[in-house]
């Protein structure tokens, strides 16, 4: 199912990515609507449960690298994330760990999550969350901007500078507390943004301690 719920939020930022051609790089996923996208940022919204879930697995996915041995988790992915990804099923090579091998799908594939992602595009999907929407996406950010893949380094890293850009580019007059910026700066959503950063170098039991 995870795996499944991956490959159909790829897919509908492809179709968008590529309107005229959408058999190229999308064709080895499963159909999708644009309103898949929709329905799941409404579910995150009502069900923290799944928000944290789908926190996790997108994770999880940006922190992959492959690796010499596959048992061996690349640096910040859990033992249990790293299981989940790799033996998941790929209807174009034996599995999931496969599939992603390749330098290009795997950037293509990270680059399509942060698009989700980020909180100035479309989708921002965990964005309509005001609890734990913001930290959460502030952490994939700054996860992913240690990648590897230079592309996908960058990408996050102008998400960011976007983000904090809207922040200071607003007229103060017009904002309201139950904003977007309002809920940022209310002093418990940046501890929120600490914790949930912290929870990626130390674990969620130390995080949570310090």
């Amino acid at each position: 199912v995870a795996h499944l719920l991956l490959r159909i939020l790829e897919r509908v930022v492809l179709d968008e990515l590529e309107p005229m051609n959408n058999t190229s790089s999308a064709s080895h996923l499963p159909v999708a609507s644009p309103t898949a996208v929709d329905d799941v940022r409404k579910v995150i919204v009502v069900q923290p449960l799944v928000s944290q879930v789908l926190y996790d697995l997108i994770l999880d996915s940006l922190l992959y690298q492959p690796m010499n041995s596959r048992d061996i988790p690349p640096l910040g992915l859990s033992q249990a994330g790293h299981k989940r990804l790799t033996m998941g099923a790929s209807t174009t090579h034996s599995d999931w760990a496969t599939e992603m091998a390749g330098t290009s799908r795997l950037r293509e594939f990270k680059l399509s999550l942060l698009t989700l992602i980020a909180p100035t595009r479309r989708w921002s999907i965990f964005m309509e969350n005001k609890e734990t929407g913001i930290s959460q996406t502030i952490a994939l950010l700054v996860a992913a901007t240690g990648d590897k893949h230079v592309d996908v380094a960058d990408r996050a890293t102008s998400y960011l500078k976007a983000y904090w850009d809207s922040l200071r580019g607003g007229d103060k007059k017009e904002e309201k507390k139950d904003s977007e910026l309002g809920a940022f700066s209310d002093r418990s959503k940046a501890i929120a943004i600490v914790l949930t950063l912290q929870s990626l170098v130390l674990g969620d039991t130390s995080a949570e301690s310090a």
